[in-house]
């Protein structure tokens, strides 16, 4: 029906033109040149020059899409990580200070064990133990003073990534595009570093990462995409006085993956023990938890 009222306005206007040259109407066209009720509307009006954003990146986007995209791709070549780190705790609530004010951080040794695609073990002993399990199907969260053990069941569509959804997808490496989903990212530069070393900071976009975190810095090796450094800072911490806009002391946890030597303390696809992803719940309380979801976008951070 559209086409055929299109198809007969053509050939009205079509008709109207034939009729005005027969009738020997010359065609009036506008002058090019704008009269004075014209000019005196421009000076009233002037036009606005067009402010849009260009949709080209940045050069600080490209930089990061480019870093993004090569650790992911670093990443999907790890069959496994094994090796120690060094966890330092900064609290500054109940943390010992300094002549200078400074947190001393309490110190204590880690083990980490990763097989891909999804089973990790991440283990603090020490003051403030930490130990967490993921089997493939199931997360096993240790609570070592309370004797108990939280298990939570992965749902079948996410088996296979719950590694990149958990707490720590830094240490692990996730894609590129969750990244930038789940993240606000930005590269920062630090003079302290290494020439190799870049330093990524992340904010969080959802409440379920707020919950664990506010900010995280991770120290990346460009050489061999691992991680060197990892510091997650309490979310619950406030790290400027509002009203004196002074820095305050912060706490934060810092793990690092590097020796005496400067060496990185991972090791990359080596055979790993298969007992490590079996865990010991004997002598622990177990406490079943709801299902694992995905990561929802219920609350934005502003």
């Amino acid at each position: 029906m559209k086409k055929i009222v299109w198809i007969a306005l053509i050939g009205y206007v079509a008709v109207c033109m034939v009729n005005r040259v027969s009738h020997g109407q010359q065609r009036k066209f506008p002058s090019s040149r704008p009269n004075s009720n014209q000019r005196r509307r421009a000076q009233k009006n002037p036009r606005r020059p067009d402010i849009r954003r260009s949709t080209q990146p940045t050069a600080a986007e490209r930089t990061l899409d480019r870093f993004l995209n090569n650790w992911e791709r670093h990443s999907s070549r790890i069959r496994s990580i094994k090796g120690n780190f060094v966890r330092r705790r900064y609290d500054a609530v109940f943390g010992e200070v300094n002549d200078q004010g400074r947190i001393i951080p309490s110190v204590a040794p880690g083990k980490l064990t990763y097989n891909a695609p999804d089973r990790g073990r991440f283990e603090v002993h020490g003051k403030d133990p930490e130990h967490w399990l993921c089997t493939g199907d199931e997360v096993y969260q240790f609570d070592r003073e309370a004797k108990r053990v939280y298990i939570t069941t992965i749902p079948p569509d996410l088996r296979g990534q719950a590694i990149s959804k958990g707490p720590l997808p830094f240490i692990f490496g996730m894609r590129a595009r969750e990244a930038k989903q789940r993240y606000k990212l930005r590269l920062l530069r630090i003079r302290s570093l290494r020439n190799q070393d870049l330093c990524l900071e992340v904010l969080p976009r959802f409440h379920n990462d707020l919950s664990n975190f506010s900010r995280v810095l991770v120290i990346v090796d460009t050489s061999t995409y691992l991680p060197r450094a990892v510091q997650l800072e309490d979310p619950t911490s406030e790290d400027r006085n509002r009203s004196t806009r002074r820095r305050k002391p912060l706490s934060r946890f810092v793990y690092t993956f590097y020796g005496k030597n400067n060496q990185t303390t991972l090791r990359i696809n080596s055979p790993s023990n298969p007992l490590d992803f079996i865990p010991q719940t004997l002598g622990y309380k177990v406490i079943h938890n709801d299902q694992l979801s995905e990561n929802q976008p219920k609350a934005q951070r502003r």
